[in-house]
């Protein structure tokens, strides 16, 4: 058995990132099984967004324990050679791994295939997780880039999925009836709950197996007049009553307050603290974060 680690390069030619993975054979066949210490991690962002993006990988290696390795996968819509040079800069954990994925006009074509009319915008891009993540992995938490990370993200790592799609928090401002509000059409109970997309744990098995992306945009598509909020609406539907609740702490609202210490997971769900008009909600703590990054003193 030997244990190798496999270079990953991303754009930015210069910054080489590494995976651990190990190697055994089977009756002469390769077989390659990322180790456990592996933490993957996918998340997309656009040029704007990179800001934000700063701020939330720092807060996961501000708070990783050493032991683990966390691979960071970002779905690049653009962000400039600059601010991909400043993010690289701000990580200084040999333990940070980060492999950049340009969305492309090939992989925005799997997603219209399903999608028909839908307008395809970055919100629907984790949906393209089938066809970017190496099949070595068999499990990944999905982040939205305008989260905060205040706890060590193995904790949510530990979590166990293999029994679901996958673990999610309950949206507290949204009960399905206002966010799905063609669910009676759709034979989903008035009583079901609904997720808020931005922190998910994902079986990536039984994903693909179940061909959820495809089936997310389908819905989507066939429903467009009901949508609301972008993949969420289809994520919702066809993953009704088949994902696993996670505790609140892990997707806690920045609009709620930050006065809330149990909180894991800070989202800043609607206005961001990268806009002016930004009304305050857990402020500070984000710049908190972002004056460790290459972005220190940054103010919109």
């Amino acid at each position: 058995m030997h244990q190798l680690f496999y270079p990953i390069w991303n754009s930015i030619k210069s910054v080489n990132t590494k995976v651990c993975v190990t190697i055994f054979f089977i009756g002469g066949v390769c077989v390659v099984v990322r180790d456990n210490n592996v933490i993957d991690i996918l998340t997309a962002s656009d040029d704007r967004y990179s800001v934000m993006l700063g701020a939330m990988i720092k807060s996961i290696e501000i708070h990783a324990t050493p032991k683990n390795n966390i691979n960071i996968t970002i779905l690049d819509a653009n962000v400039t050679r600059d601010n991909k040079i400043k993010l690289i800069n701000t990580i200084t954990s040999d333990k940070i791994n980060i492999e950049w994925k340009p969305v492309n006009s090939q992989l925005i074509k799997r997603l219209n295939a399903k999608g028909g009319s839908v307008t395809i915008t970055p919100h629907y891009y984790r949906l393209l997780m089938p066809w970017i993540v190496p099949e070595t992995i068999q499990k990944l938490i999905y982040l939205d880039c305008d989260t905060l990370i205040l706890e060590d993200i193995a904790e949510l790592w530990k979590t166990d999925v293999t029994e679901c799609i996958i673990g999610a928090v309950e949206n507290p401002w949204s009960k399905m009836p206002d966010a799905v509000q063609n669910y009676m059409e759709l034979g989903i109970d008035v009583h079901t709950k609904y997720f808020n997309s931005g922190v998910m744990l994902i079986n990536i098995n039984s994903w693909k197996s179940q061909n959820i992306s495809d089936r997310v945009m389908e819905v989507t598509s066939m429903n467009e007049k009901h949508v609301y909020a972008w993949d969420q609406y289809g994520l919702n539907v066809v993953l009704a009553n088949k994902w696993k609740e996670l505790d609140q702490k892990w997707n806690q609202f920045a609009e709620d307050g930050c006065e809330k210490s149990s909180a894991c997971i800070v989202h800043f769900l609607a206005e961001k603290p990268i806009d002016s008009s930004y009304p305050g909600g857990c402020r500070d703590l984000f710049f908190k974060y972002l004056d460790q990054t290459e972005w220190m003193g940054w103010r919109p």
